[in-house]
């Protein structure tokens, strides 16, 4: 039996076990050992061989680390020399966020030679390749299932891992990981492939566990969805209703009317006059708190389409909004079109507001924007609006995404993205349900986000905004503009169901955190002002070209 162990190297020597070490750098495998740094690859390999019962044990050691990092082209070259050394499984107890083809060619070539690659799952629970590839056994841990080893997913388990549970004086504590748990399940698999002659490895797995792996790119989508198409006359209600100019100033060329609370009647868009020339009602909450709908409303525009789009009382929401569920496909794409995604650093930071004046700017150049928001008024904007998921599922919303985008720069003329992230990065409120960070993992690791635009406020503490920084630009963001914003946090709801309350700081304070920012961190800072009169949009711009 000979297995491949991707890793960190190995530094002992075990009976009974041959060793073959490999150093891996820039891309290039060399047969020798180099000095051991970290004992993550040794501790790996010491759960394969108390597990794996095989006569005949050979493990070739591929070292791929280079200083705490991990490239992927070194990944990759190891994958490759174990299939030129016919090895039956390939144990990688490491990950990365970025998709790489080359990665994914790489591990679809080894199962094409009837080997089986198994992967940790991520411990963040997001997203982690190769565990994450369609070609690939992807591992994790789950202490309270009684069966030994548990189908997820098609290409997907888990097992219980018990005896890593230490009780401590009544206290215990679980250091099970997905890493030792993949080596776990390389030496059991080990024992299920041991043969003297030649077999489908794949299709042992399948008739054992169910397991089901997939080279092919189908998807239940061939062509992307059209956007809902909105007939005749559109007027909307809006909440709240300082939306208005918004909606004046950026709109579908059918939504000809605004209802106005003052005056209890809809009036038109372009003169103000009040109107009932309209076929349907729009009513649109961008809020995160629920709306009661209006008493009377529904009696006295009967003869009216009405829809609902947000967060309202006893009102089911109109299917007008995108699912991610919708798309799913085999393996990611690579997409081709450049990325603005716009991202806040909690809740209430402007996020909105910035995505908007991007779009507006990028529709009057006469740019072909696909925007993509979570945002109901951009419905009536001409946007992707989808609806935002109650549960987040890696790697499932990951490959939905990318799938979404591929068709859309497949079987569109389109020139550039725009993507407001739902949600939030850094978690502030803990009974906040909108999943903060989840959906910008997936979308950093769906997508190749050229620029991001993040929104803070003044509470941000420097160090945190440093982290979460580094994380985004070592998930492959090109380049990073701060904006500002000129609400900030009341520390008293942070606990506050219905989400956080912000209130506006003065010009003071304001003027005062600008520089403050500007003077802590290398990026460059906008202000609000500046961000709505068109500065950051020429900046995206000249970067772009």
């Amino acid at each position: 039996m000979k297995i491949a162990l991707i890793d960190t190297g190995i530094d002992n020597k075990f009976e009974n076990v041959k060793l073959e070490h490999f150093c891996v750098e820039k891309g290039h495998v060399k047969s020798k050992s180099k000095a051991i740094k970290e004992s993550h690859g040794t501790e790996c390999c010491k759960e394969i061989i108390n597990h794996c019962k095989c006569k005949e044990l050979k493990i070739f050691d591929f070292n791929v680390w280079n200083d705490g990092n991990i490239e992927i082209k070194n990944i990759v070259a190891a994958i490759n020399r174990a299939i030129k050394e016919q090895v039956t499984l390939i144990n990688i107890s490491l990950g990365v966020t970025e998709n790489s083809i080359e990665l994914s060619d790489a591990c679809k070539e080894a199962l094409m030679n009837n080997i089986i690659i198994v992967s940790a799952a991520s411990h963040r629970n997001t997203v982690s390749f190769p565990a994450d590839y369609r070609t690939v056994l992807s591992v994790n841990v789950d202490q309270n299932q009684s069966e030994k080893i548990k189908l997820v997913d098609d290409n997907s388990i888990s097992i219980s891992m018990r005896d890593y549970i230490i009780d401590d004086n009544g206290e215990k504590f679980d250091f099970s990981s997905s890493s030792m748990a993949s080596a776990r399940v390389t030496g059991l698999l080990a024992n299920e492939l041991e043969g003297d002659f030649v077999q489908d490895n794949l299709r042992i797995l399948n008739k054992k566990y169910g397991i089901k792996f997939s080279t092919n790119n189908s998807s239940k989508t061939e062509k992307i969805k059209d956007k809902p198409i909105i007939n005749g006359n559109v007027a909307v209600v809006l909440y709240p209703q300082k939306q208005l100019e918004k909606l004046k100033e950026n709109r579908l060329t059918n939504v000809v009317a605004y209802f106005d609370f003052e005056s209890g009647s809809f009036k038109g868009i372009d003169n103000d006059e009040v109107t009932d020339n309209f076929d349907s009602i729009f009513l649109v909450n961008t809020m995160y708190n629920d709306v009661r709908v209006p008493k009377g409303l529904e009696e006295k525009y009967k003869e009216k389409r009405i829809y609902y789009l947000g967060n309202f009382i006893d009102v089911e929401n109109a299917k007008l909004f995108r699912k991610y569920d919708s798309y799913t496909s085999d393996e990611l794409s690579i997409l081709e079109k450049p990325v603005i995604a716009v991202a806040s650093l909690c809740s209430e930071c402007n996020k909105n507001d910035i995505h908007y004046e991007l779009y507006k700017s990028l529709t009057k150049d006469n740019v072909q924007v696909e925007a993509i928001s979570n945002n109901p008024l951009g419905i009536v904007q001409g946007m992707n609006v989808f609806e935002f998921p109650q549960e987040i599922k890696f790697p499932n919303i990951v490959y939905e995404i990318n799938q979404y985008m591929y068709l859309n720069e497949t079987n569109k003329d389109m020139d550039i993205w725009l993507i407001n992230i739902g949600g939030a990065i850094g978690p502030l409120n803990g009974m906040n349900l909108y999943k903060f960070g989840k959906l910008a993992d997936a979308y950093l690791s769906a997508s190749n986000v050229d620029i991001l635009v993040l929104c803070v406020n003044s509470s941000v503490d420097i160090e945190h905004l440093r982290y979460e920084m580094g994380f985004l630009y070592k998930n492959g963001v090109e380049k990073i503009y701060l904006v500002l914003s000129n609400n900030d946090i009341d520390g008293s709801t942070t606990d506050y169901r219905d989400g956080v309350q912000t209130y506006q700081l003065d010009s003071t304070k304001y003027t005062d955190s600008i520089k403050y920012l500007q003077d802590s961190i290398g990026d460059k800072v906008f202000s609000m002002e500046e961000a709505k009169s068109g500065l950051l949009y020429k900046e995206i711009i000249n970067d772009l070209t």
